[in-house]
């Protein structure tokens, strides 16, 4: 996962090469940000995979931490590259609207089903607040999220970390 990520990091080098191969990389790169995610949190609340038949052949800490002292980092690394990766098509979508929408509207079909609630001032108004107070609140997150990919979408930034993925991911299949 850290190698094909680190490689889907590096766009902007693949870039000067070819537009088109850029843009293809880089959608590849957006379920690979997910993948890459998915792993990291398994990792992270360390889930018992095998159960289900899925292994993840990943080291133990103390085994990677023997290769060499820097694989201490590569779960922080993967999920800064899995949101750089994610990111990264999606950066300019404006998502808070329509979630607040879609929030808006189930919270009227809520408060008619669960309350009996039928008069259309009284669901206009619950429909107007939970959409405001929804889209507010959103609109931060939003925000935030997009001054994070702002920052990991600068090429020095990514080509560092798609070096760095490539980097660990070597270091871990030598173990």
């Amino acid at each position: 996962m850290l190698i094909a990520g680190g490689l889907a990091a590096l766009t902007p080098l693949i870039g000067r090469i070819s537009k088109g191969l850029s843009k293809f990389v880089s959608f590849l790169g957006f379920f690979v940000g997910i993948a890459v995610i998915a792993v990291s949190v398994v990792l992270a609340l360390d889930l018992n995979l095998a159960r289900f038949g899925l292994e993840l052949g990943v080291p133990t800490g103390s085994q990677l931490t023997t290769r060499s002292p820097w694989l201490q980092y590569f779960l922080p690394v993967m999920v800064i590259l899995g949101t750089l990766l994610f990111s990264r098509p999606i950066r300019n979508a404006r998502w808070a609207s329509l979630v607040s929408l879609g929030l808006g509207v189930l919270g009227v079909y809520g408060v008619r089903v669960l309350l009996g609630v039928g008069t259309t001032v009284v669901l206009g108004v619950v429909f107007l607040i939970i959409t405001v107070l929804a889209y507010a609140i959103l609109r931060f997150v939003e925000d935030v999220f997009d001054f994070v990919a702002t920052f990991l979408a600068l090429p020095p930034v990514e080509i560092i970390l798609g070096i760095v993925g490539v980097y660990f991911g070597i270091l871990i299949l030598s173990i």
